[in-house]
């Protein structure tokens, strides 16, 4: 009964949040008739990014209906974090963005360490920002089933984001590290506390 009564408020939830996409893109594709379009790069930006985001929603619900549990779209996710590792080296060997068709001969933003790669994002620090986000799943996959393979996994995307050098990344991964510390190890004490973390 429990179950039944989640599954109701679970899937009253997800309409919800597609009603309210759907109408504030449907608001958005509407207002330039209505409004002066000052920046069309911010609005189209910002259109962009509520599209996906409505679109990533739709595909979700359409992979439940399937019946894909977690730990296949986790396994994809692993996959593309070692294809995303493998282009950043790639990167970094050759000084070359090579994602870029429009411009195939674009190099790398120098910095005096070297090179900073980006993986499938086209930004530096864009490639910093999805390793860490594969680093939060990768993470969560290791705490399920703790071997030398998804160690593997975390240390080669964690080899990645250094090398985005993203500030804003190593910071959040810090925190991801901290956080995962605190709730995969039982606390006795602050002490011991201090010592896991350390």
């Amino acid at each position: 009964y429990k179950k039944k009564i989640m599954k109701k408020s679970i899937d009253k939830k997800n309409l919800l949040m597609l009603t309210c996409l759907t109408m504030i893109n449907l608001y958005m594709l509407l207002e330039p008739i209505f409004i002066y379009i000052y920046s069309a790069e911010a609005y189209s930006m910002y259109l962009l990014i509520y599209l996906d985001v409505e679109l990533m929603l739709i595909f979700f619900l359409f992979l439940r209906k399937f019946n894909y549990s977690q730990k296949i779209i986790i396994n994809v996710i692993s996959v593309f974090s070692v294809m995303n590792a493998i282009l950043g080296l790639l990167q970094y060997m050759t000084d070359k963005v090579l994602i870029n068709f429009k411009e195939p001969t674009q190099q790398l933003t120098q910095l005096y360490l070297g090179g900073r790669i980006s993986g499938f994002v086209m930004g530096d620090n864009g490639g910093g920002t999805l390793g860490v986000i594969l680093f939060t799943v990768l993470l969560y996959k290791y705490k399920k089933n703790k071997n030398i393979f998804n160690f593997s996994l975390i240390f080669v995307d964690l080899i990645f984001t250094i090398f985005t050098f993203t500030r804003v990344a190593y910071f959040a991964i810090c925190v991801e590290m901290l956080i995962f510390i605190i709730s995969s190890v039982k606390i006795r004490s602050v002490r011991e506390l201090i010592k896991n973390i350390a």
